[in-house]
């Protein structure tokens, strides 16, 4: 199996700077957003292309997925406001793949750099369970482990997917899911299975097994009409990480 320790092995410094992605997830545009973990450095990060831009999968840019490993060539410094300038890692140029996990391997390898509670993942309670204040001094992206039955998955008003969460501090979140894979295959907006199936998938594991939920803040938002001051950073569901492989069809 791969880990860590062996993936730090294989790829040593300074000829290699090795990340693990851990989620993708989708945004406007069809834009996507990386995070991954920092082999080296221990610690997580969001490769961002050059000039800090996102991520456009198409014709000249194949899809990165959750277990990848790709090396990279950071260009600095962030220069972001916080909390994402905590994680975000400009580069030089896009991002080359080394290595692939198996979805047990993906959670293995990160199964102990998460946090109890969503409280103890960014240092205070978010403002009615939902957002943190741009400019907060706390993570940006992070995980928290789960049993399978703290979650479920639920349709939002716009028909979009949610999950209600409850953490082991026995506060409920109902969070927006931006993972590529889940809202590909379970979204009802994009006429997919829906949350019936959703559900369903996580059914297949026992009531005890752990899940990793991945957890992200976005970028601060000022409202429709820029009602926010200071802008609010969202809490979402990034991903979540299983030690069973299972098929998400």
């Amino acid at each position: 199996m791969l880990t860590l320790e062996a993936l730090h092995a294989r790829y040593p410094a300074p000829t290699f700077h090795p990340l693990l992605i851990t989620e993708v997830t989708r945004m406007q545009n069809a834009h996507f957003c990386i995070a991954g973990f920092d082999v080296h450095a221990a610690k997580m990060v969001r490769p961002l292309r050059p000039r800090g831009v996102h991520w456009i999968f198409d014709e000249f840019q194949d899809p990165y997925f959750p277990g990848q490993l790709v090396n990279v060539k950071p260009a600095g410094t962030p220069h972001g406001v916080f909390p994402h300038s905590n994680e975000d890692l400009p580069l030089q140029s896009g991002m080359r793949v080394l290595d692939t996990l198996s979805e047990p391997e993906l959670f293995a390898a990160m199964n102990g750099t998460w946090a109890e509670s969503i409280v103890k993942l960014f240092g205070c309670a978010p403002v009615e369970n939902r957002y943190f204040p741009e400019g907060a001094r706390c993570p940006s992206i992070g995980s928290i482990r789960v049993p399978r039955r703290g979650i479920l998955f639920q349709s939002s008003s716009a028909n979009r997917l949610r999950l209600r969460l409850e953490d082991s501090d026995r506060i409920v979140y109902s969070l927006p899911v931006t993972c590529d894979r889940l809202r590909g295959l379970f979204d009802p907006d994009g006429g997919t299975h829906g949350v019936h199936a959703a559900n369903g998938w996580l059914d297949k594991m026992a009531p005890i097994e752990p899940i990793i939920v991945r957890l992200g803040l976005t970028r601060g938002y000022a409202g429709t009409s820029g009602e926010f001051d200071p802008k609010r950073c969202y809490l979402q569901v990034n991903g979540l990480l299983s030690r069973v492989q299972l098929a998400y069809e």
